[in-house]
């Protein structure tokens, strides 16, 4: 059912319904991960390591936030193939 699902999607596009509700979602569970001492303390320690800082998470989820529904399509075609994908 997987397989299906990625080879519609990759075809006619993310469904106009879900694409709205996809950006959000993720937003949301960042937000709940960070949500807690350990997760910031841990998030801290990898940012610091890989040169990055909360500033940064901000400026994705903005942009996580401002796709298109076309925006998201064109990168789903562009980088899933669903043949080279093995489940």
């Amino acid at each position: 059912a997987c397989m299906e699902e990625l080879a519609q999607v990759s075809t006619e596009g993310v469904p106009s319904g879900e694409g709205g509700r996809a950006n959000p979602a993720c937003i949301v569970a960042q937000q709940r991960q960070r949500a807690s001492d350990g997760s910031i303390a841990s998030g801290l320690a990898s940012y610091l390591e890989i040169g990055r800082t909360y500033q940064w998470n901000a400026e994705l989820e903005a942009k996580v936030q401002a796709l298109t529904l076309e925006q998201v399509n064109a990168a789903v075609k562009r980088h899933i193939t669903p043949s080279k994908i093995s489940i």
